[in-house]
C-alpha cells in the first residue's frame, strides 16, 4: 500500500467517525428533548409545583427537574459523540479546567459584598454608635434604627418604610445620630 492510499483509509475511517459522532449528537439531542417532556408531563401529573405551592414554596420543579435531565443528557451525548472520535479525555480536561474558573469565580464574586459587611459590622458593634431605638440620619434619609446586625441595619423611616443598610455603608456614610 502506498502512502496515498494509507492517507486515503486513514481519512475514510476519520470521516467515518466524524459522522458516526454527528449521529450521535443528533440522535442524543432529540432523546434528550423527548425526555425532558416526558419528565415535565410526569410531573404535571402528579401535580409536584402544586403540592408544593400549597406548602409554601414557590419553586418550578417540574421545569428545573426536566431541565437536569436534558442537560445531563446532553453533557452524556457530547461525552460519546467525543469518545467516539477520539478525544474525549482533552475536551473533558478543558471543561473540568472551565468549571472550576466558574466556581472559583463565582465564589470570588458571591464573598465579595460579604467580607467588606462583615469586618463593617464588627466595628460598629465594638463602637457602639447607635442601637436599637435610636433615630440616626444616614445620606439624607433619618429613621429608627429597628435592629443592629453584623451585616446589615434594619431602619424604619418616618412614612413607615423598611431599609436595609449594610454594614459596609453605614462605615462609610456620614451618620447623624438625634436626640430623643
Amino acid at each position: 500500500m502506498t502512502a496515498t492510499e494509507t492517507i486515503l483509509v486513514a481519512l475514510k475511517a476519520a470521516a467515518n467517525k466524524v459522522v458516526i459522532a454527528a449521529i450521535i449528537l443528533l440522535v442524543g439531542v432529540v432523546l434528550a428533548r423527548l425526555l425532558e417532556r416526558l419528565v415535565r408531563y410526569g410531573l404535571y401529573q402528579i401535580r409536584l409545583d402544586k403540592a408544593l405551592l400549597s406548602r409554601g414554596f414557590s419553586l418550578p420543579l417540574e421545569a428545573l427537574i426536566g431541565n437536569v435531565v436534558k442537560y445531563g443528557l446532553y453533557f452524556v451525548t457530547f461525552v460519546v459523540a467525543l469518545n467516539e472520535v477520539h478525544i474525549t479525555s482533552q475536551v473533558v480536561s478543558i471543561i473540568a479546567f472551565a468549571v472550576i474558573v466558574v466556581v472559583v469565580v463565582s465564589i470570588a464574586l458571591g464573598i465579595k459584598d460579604f467580607l467588606p459587611n462583615i469586618w463593617a459590622g464588627f466595628w460598629l458593634h465594638r463602637r457602639r454608635f447607635f442601637q436599637a431605638g435610636d433615630v440616626i440620619e444616614v445620606n439624607g434619609v433619618e429613621g429608627t434604627v429597628v435592629s443592629v446586625d453584623v451585616l446589615e441595619t434594619q431602619v424604619r423611616t418616618r412614612n413607615g418604610d423598611i431599609m436595609f443598610l449594610p454594614s459596609s455603608l453605614l462605615l462609610h456614610s456620614q451618620i447623624t445620630k438625634k436626640k430623643h
